[in-house]
């Protein structure tokens, strides 16, 4: 009996110890959770009174930066002495001899701006700038709590943020295959029968093909719609139909334009060390060119052997006005070859092009494939690094377009217009401002473009016996079409339709086998924003933009 008293005593202490046990953590955890709660409610009031001058110091920059920039034209030298110099004199850190820290912090506000421009930026050149907003809090033991915002002030054209886009109207008849955001300034149309030209005995005819309708993919990130305004027209099927793209939003900033006569002019004033106005006529300026002695005067591509040296080909006399380039060309971040006619980029063999180039008259890129006794040559490829502005057309012909390195692109921009220049002997006339030409003819590898191509004129693009794929975007400030099939696709001349296709397109054939593919590259956008390395080759925008960086907390 003794034993079992003993027993129950032992349980019954052991159970006291185990319920006072329970009772103490449960009411510590109970305090804890409410100083938690107190202190997340402060973090929050902190972060509050942080972001209030944030928000004050964001649209000071926007006021006396962005919006300035938008009353008149400045030249990027202008910009940074008169705009961003008053600026900074009112409002960022910039004590002689004194880096900036937390300790230094005014007691006149609750924020503080710092310039942290990145060094491969040159301030004389280009409008792009970066700062750190640095703000503060006080908690409820009189202490403060800091957080960094950083913003960019961009000059990156809104175009580059798109697979595919028009300022006017985009038409996409057939089935295009597009991976990526798309703008529509005006109207969307799209229907599921690819239009197309056939050459004939008597001449080029216009034929239709059904197939299916665009196909939109979200892999990775949902392929969304922006519209300019409410008067923008989408089609009724665009959530509904597969493949269509998720959301139809209105484009959050404005849309930054290009004006790329304005653009030329600026290139020629910041590798000149002048100021001519941007108005000014193109002649005229080319004359300012060669009378600088910076320039050299060329005739021949295989003059260009100092990649420290910009150059300038102009007609000699002789009647021919186009530039053939047939090898490689290396130029460095601040020199441009300036081509005072067309320019015409062929080869045979793989070649590198490294450089910024102007162009008055129109852009040829012409690739070859060619048999001899021995082998068959593969297509051969162009590496660009390189931003190109033409005032007239651009014809892409049978041509492989690869980035030099993963953080380079092409960018090319055209003007559009007719020029007097003549053209190359045994090219094809550009009707449009931007074409596509040949690409992979009849083959069932698409050919890549890795590019965004820009135009301010109309653009009519073709995937139906051209097999493409662009890795970048096209844009067209005026009207944009597309027109694609799916599948395979032979030249047959006992065809009603010229050429045969795969059928049923519908169900048969997968989207991503259509013949007109466009992949957006956003990688190059991160580099711009985030300013990691050089890019004056990019045009002259109407106005500027602010892009706001995460929250960050400093201490």
């Amino acid at each position: 009996m003794k034993n079992e008293r003993g027993s129950a005593l032992l349980t019954v202490l052991l159970m006291s110890v185990i319920l006072l046990t329970l009772g103490l953590a449960i009411i510590a955890y109970s305090i804890g959770d409410a100083k938690m709660t107190t202190i997340s409610q402060q973090d929050l009031s902190n972060i509050h009174e942080a972001k209030m001058a944030i928000e004050e110091a964001t649209a000071i920059i926007q006021t006396e930066i962005v919006d300035e920039v938008g009353t008149r034209y400045y030249t990027p030298s202008e910009f940074e002495t008169t705009v961003v110099g008053d600026f900074k004199k009112e409002y960022t850190f910039d004590e002689e001899g004194l880096e900036f820290s937390i300790d230094h912090f005014p007691t006149t506000r609750n924020f503080f701006i710092v310039d942290t421009t990145a060094d491969s930026i040159d301030r004389m050149k280009d409008l792009s700038r970066r700062f750190d907003i640095i703000a503060r809090g006080m908690d409820e033991n009189g202490l403060y709590r800091y957080f960094k915002q950083t913003v960019y002030v961009s000059a990156i054209p809104s175009f580059l943020y798109f697979g595919v886009g028009s300022n006017e109207t985009v038409t996409l008849n057939g089935s295009p295959f597009i991976q990526g955001d798309m703008y529509v300034g005006n109207e969307l149309t799209m229907t599921a029968t690819a239009e197309y030209k056939l050459a004939t005995e008597t001449g080029v005819i216009s034929k239709t093909f059904n197939t299916n309708y665009p196909y939109f993919s979200n892999n990775d990130t949902l392929s969304n719609v922006y519209k300019q305004s409410s008067s923008t027209v989408i089609p009724e099927y665009v959530n509904v139909a597969d493949g269509q793209p998720n959301l139809v939003l209105t484009y959050p900033r404005p849309f930054i334009d290009v004006d790329l006569r304005k653009t030329f002019v600026d290139k020629v004033n910041a590798l000149i060390d002048t100021t001519i106005e941007p108005e000014t006529d193109i002649p005229l300026v080319i004359q300012q060119l060669k009378m600088d002695f910076t320039v050299s005067e060329i005739q021949d591509a295989s003059a260009m052997t100092n990649e420290n040296q910009s150059y300038l080909f102009t007609s000699d006399g002789s009647g021919d006005q186009t530039f053939f380039i047939d090898q490689n060309v290396i130029l460095g971040d601040d020199q441009w070859l300036i081509v005072d006619g067309n320019l015409f980029i062929y080869t045979y063999r793989d070649i590198e092009f490294k450089g910024n180039v102007l162009v008055t008259g129109d852009i040829y890129i012409v690739g070859a494939r060619f048999e001899d006794e021995l082998e068959l040559h593969e297509q051969p490829s162009f590496f660009f690094d390189s931003t190109m502005i033409g005032l007239g057309k651009a014809l892409i012909l049978d041509a492989q377009i690869n980035p030099s390195t993963e953080s380079n692109t092409f960018i090319m921009m055209t003007e559009g217009e007719d020029t007097h220049f003549t053209r190359p002997e045994n090219v094809e006339t550009i009707s449009s401002g931007i074409e596509l030409a040949r690409i992979n003819e009849f083959k069932e590898d698409p050919l890549e473009i890795n590019a965004f191509l820009y135009t301010s004129q109309d653009a009519t693009l073709y995937g139906v016996g051209s097999n493409i794929k662009i890795t970048g975007g096209i844009f067209s400030k005026k009207d944009l079409t597309i027109n694609a099939v799916r599948g395979s696709v032979v030249d047959d001349a006992t065809s009603v339709n010229g050429i045969r296709f795969s059928s049923p397109q519908e169900t048969s054939v997968y989207p991503n086998e259509s013949r007109f593919q466009v992949y957006h590259n956003r990688e190059v956008l991160t580099l711009l924003q985030k300013q990691e390395g050089s890019y004056l080759g990019l045009p002259r925008t109407d106005r500027l933009t602010l892009l706001i960086d995460r929250l960050e907390v400093i201490r």
